[in-house]
């Protein structure tokens, strides 16, 4: 094809303002029928991809190098991490108050650095992003997460599905699907032990093809999650069109719940919406005992939080979902 006179290009590391430049690309094809103004459509899309990119380089008079500099991104540190196996996933359990039990969890990304200590995502993410790295950390995580379902199965452990968090860059890539079947099959554990979370922003950025993404994953067996309810400019129409699973309300409305009535009532809201659709509702950031209580008599489905419990490395996570002090006293 002729895209292969590309590739020398491509593998060129080209320079700006003196600092060294990592480059990737990927290229997918994509055939659209039935579709008003296709061309339009798919160059809009395409557009979607880089647009993010593009403001961070613009804040920057346009100089890559003085970006990555302000950004204090090394890109070699953070590859050499991948290598390394630096970057671990921790596990933040999720308690369904009807049943009084935990039914899931959520993978998050730390990176266990040498030189820094452990770093939570935000210390990292938005960098990674910025030096193209971003697919790499999304697939490193998930694969850990399916190696870990897989040991806790071969082992007899306690199972239960894990949500995963997915960049809009890697929602958005042509193999998305297909690349994690791969790597759940390979580690041979159910579709249905995986759960992907994106976020409102995401599956906003092009209805139309996130549509079909979720039902692609609904079809094989894989629930979807919408992360940070309420924080975007929230679509009510769109959301009862989008083939989800589950509502997560953001912790920002959770933090105020106790002591402003307008935040609780919103709540409450955002809970009967979801109950409406058909979906489970999720409250993320819950911290304590009061929030609970409000959250209960709402009716929410399920709590996230520093309440029940915090992100827990494999191996007290694993020791938690044995014996734990919120099961055993009925979530108390």
């Amino acid at each position: 094809p002729r895209s292969i006179w590309l590739i020398p290009l491509i593998r060129e590391q080209p320079s700006a303002a003196r600092a060294a430049i990592n480059t990737t690309a990927r290229i997918g094809r994509s055939t659209l029928q039935n579709v008003p103004a296709a061309t339009e459509y798919v160059v809009l899309s395409a557009i979607s991809f880089v647009v993010p990119l593009i403001s961070a380089i613009s804040e920057s008079d346009g100089r890559v190098g003085e970006l990555l500099r302000k950004c204090g991104i090394n890109h070699k540190i953070i590859i050499e991490a991948l290598k390394n196996g630096e970057f671990v996933v921790y596990y933040q359990p999720k308690f369904h108050l009807e049943s009084k039990r935990f039914i899931s969890s959520e993978g998050l990304v730390r990176w266990n650095s040498p030189k820094y200590g452990l770093l939570p995502p935000g210390r990292f993410i938005a960098k990674a992003e910025a030096a193209g790295l971003i697919h790499d950390i999304d697939m490193y995580v998930f694969q850990k997460v399916c190696e870990d379902l897989n040991d806790f199965k071969k082992r007899g452990k306690r199972i239960i599905p894990v949500s995963v968090n997915f960049s809009l860059y890697e929602f958005y890539s042509p193999n998305f699907v297909d690349d994690i079947i791969k790597i759940i099959d390979s580690n041979h554990i159910a579709h249905s032990l995986i759960e992907i979370e994106i976020t409102e922003t995401t599956s906003q950025s092009n209805p139309f093809l996130s549509i079909s993404i979720m039902k692609k994953l609904k079809e094989q067996g894989i629930k979807v999650l919408m992360d940070d309810f309420g924080v975007g400019f929230s679509n009510f129409n769109n959301l009862r069109k989008m083939p989800i699973d589950s509502l997560k309300i953001d912790k920002s409305f959770i933090d105020d719940i106790v002591t402003d009535s307008k935040t609780k009532e919103i709540v409450k809201f955002l809970i009967s919406l979801a109950k409406i659709n058909g979906l489970e509702a999720i409250a993320e950031g819950v911290d304590n005992a009061q929030q609970v209580e409000i959250l209960r008599k709402a009716k929410l489905d399920t709590i996230q939080g520093y309440y029940y419990s915090k992100p827990l490395s494999k191996k007290d996570y694993e020791a938690f979902l044995i014996e734990n002090e919120f099961e055993k006293k009925g979530g108390k």
